[in-house]
């Protein structure tokens, strides 16, 4: 789903080559990895009881922390952050109409 959701749109702007196989494929594995972190998180709790009875934080916290910190460094070398889009001279306009869904 998110290779399907990232790379056309990265095609479509000119950003996708060979070469960047290998980094898209982290990209979306990683997407899929925080996904089922989140989804973990959501249905076990960001909060587990310890074998003495002390509650601590779930482990799957501090690996969606590290996960979306890994996600957005790899985004940034992709382009897809709007910041390094302009740092790479890449000028997109809208034209999903996914700013609309911003509106009120």
């Amino acid at each position: 789903m998110i290779w399907k959701r990232t790379v056309p749109a990265m095609a479509e702007a000119g950003m996708v080559l060979d070469a960047d196989r290998t980094m898209l494929e982290l990209f979306c594995s990683t997407a899929a990895n925080v996904e089922d972190l989140e989804d973990d998180l959501a249905e076990n709790g960001y909060s587990i009881d310890t074998p003495n009875g002390l509650r601590q934080p779930s482990p799957s916290w501090s690996q969606l922390r590290q996960a979306r910190e890994t996600l957005v460094k790899i985004a940034i070398q992709l382009g897809l952050s709007p910041k390094s889009r302009k740092q790479l001279g890449i000028v997109s306009e809208d034209t999903d109409g996914f700013e609309g869904d911003f509106k009120q």
